[in-house]
């Protein structure tokens, strides 16, 4: 019976490595990142192919391919126009743009009009002549997936940088926090401003970390690029520059 103990114990100790290996193996630490964020990516996606247009998108995707196709910024000036040049990419080929309205230019609410146009337009035809209104759903859903890889982008990032100040466990948990959570899951679903402002301010205090530790004028370069970035997707993202003052 004593004499087995020891082999117990050997044999115990043997799974301890093997499994410490494992887990410290670059091939099993990619794989639980890429877990992760498959994770949030699905969610997102079932998420952006269930949800209906919410009110705020039902503006911000016209707004966008007319800035694409018309270069007319001033039809939605609420917020810079990054964030919807991005959600826009997906549909400029299919969408169908009524003409702009010379009050496009005086009235800041003729964009809900624009909006109504625009969803009518892009309505599809039942072999009957009815409209159809899944070809515009599926117009708003197209129109939503660069939200979600922006999404995924900002779960990279955020393990990237949690993982310099914490290590790998530090850099999982962070992502893990991030990819299920409710509030990023519902914003990275649909084709708003919010997940984009959130995305470039976390990689514009990034890149100023970056410079913080090495300050060299290509990562200098590179944190400018970003905040320019941040203020061209929400104006929110000017609190940034008090910020970057009282941390340089």
């Amino acid at each position: 019976m004593a004499a087995g103990r020891p082999m117990v114990s050997m044999a115990a100790a043997g799974a301890s490595e093997g499994w410490k290996a494992m887990i410290d193996s670059r091939a099993a630490r990619v794989a639980a990142v890429g877990v992760v964020l498959a994770g949030f990516l699905l969610l997102g996606l079932a998420a952006a192919r269930r949800a209906s247009v919410t009110f705020d998108e039902f503006a911000h995707t016209p707004a966008g391919v007319a800035y694409w196709k018309e270069g007319a910024f001033h039809l939605y000036a609420h917020n810079p126009p990054l964030a919807r040049l991005i959600a826009a990419l997906p549909i400029l080929n299919s969408a169908q743009l009524p003409p702009l309205s010379p009050v496009v230019r005086t009235d800041p609410e003729y964009r809900w009009e624009y909006a109504e146009d625009f969803m009518i337009r892009n309505l599809g035809r039942l072999p009957g002549g009815e409209p159809d209104g899944s070809a515009y759903d599926q117009m708003v859903f197209r129109s939503r997936l660069p939200v979600i890889f922006l999404g995924a982008a900002l779960g990279g990032l955020i393990f990237l940088w949690s993982r310099q100040l914490f290590g790998f466990g530090g850099g999982l948990l962070s992502l893990t926090l991030y990819a299920f959570c409710p509030n990023m899951l519902a914003h990275a679903s649909l084709a708003t401003t919010d997940l984009a402002a959130a995305f470039f301010s976390t990689l514009a205090m990034f890149a100023l970390y970056r410079y913080g530790k090495e300050r060299t004028n290509v990562n200098l370069g590179l944190a400018g690029a970003a905040f320019g970035l941040a203020v061209s997707a929400k104006f929110t993202a000017l609190v940034l520059f008090p910020l970057a003052a009282l941390l340089a």
